[in-house]
């Protein structure tokens, strides 16, 4: 693991110089100093090897350790270089501390994806294999399966749309055209093995 920036405390990127104030309670000024910090070859962007070990939630807990570093840039990574520049990086904490650790993403019904607030895991599942259309189904072709992946926020530089493709053929049984709910979890599986880190991660 790194040694621990100084002088900026890793959990939730508390600043000694401060009194220890987390992200929520911080200007923009202090977060870029924090970023100065983390940034140790001073390329201007923060990779999975400079948060491992060392970085830490604004919610607190555990420094980040690689898959979870892996998880974190690749949600807040709004370009695809597989890094976050400074203003991803505030951009993200902010986020991060103001409680909303989702995608952020909506879909037609105002509904998060996979948020596990108002609607299960299923029935965004169901709303997707129902767009567009005035019957209710629960099956989901290639087409929903890439609007849903598109507007979930899961297509990135490790997640590409040629990817989107390859995970729905893998997912279904010789054959089929659309997917079930058993294979829409399957095809979840795949993607987090693409990016690098847990299904839960997806989902969140």
């Amino acid at each position: 693991a790194l040694p621990a920036p100084s002088p900026a405390d890793v959990r939730g990127v508390k600043l000694a110089s401060r009194g220890g104030r987390t992200a929520n309670k911080v200007s923009h000024a202090e977060l870029r100093a924090a970023f100065a910090v983390f940034d140790k070859d001073g390329s201007g962007s923060l990779t999975v090897d400079e948060l491992v070990g060392v970085f830490t939630r604004p919610s607190g807990g555990k420094p980040l350790n690689e898959a979870e570093a892996r998880a974190f840039i690749s949600k807040h990574d709004r370009n695809g270089n597989g890094e976050l520049d400074i203003d991803e990086f505030v951009r993200a904490m902010l986020k991060e501390s103001s409680g909303d650790s989702s995608s952020g993403t909506k879909s037609s019904s105002g509904t998060k994806k996979f948020s596990g607030g108002a609607a299960s895991l299923q029935d965004v599942f169901e709303q997707f294999c129902s767009f567009g259309s005035t019957r209710t189904s629960t099956e989901l072709d290639n087409a929903k399966w890439a609007k849903l992946c598109k507007d979930s926020g899961l297509v990135d530089s490790r997640f590409t749309k040629a990817d989107v493709d390859i995970t729905f053929s893998k997912a279904l049984q010789k054959g089929k055209r659309k997917m079930v709910y058993s294979e829409f979890r399957a095809a979840l599986c795949l993607v987090a093995e693409k990016k690098g880190c847990s299904e839960q991660e997806v989902i969140e």
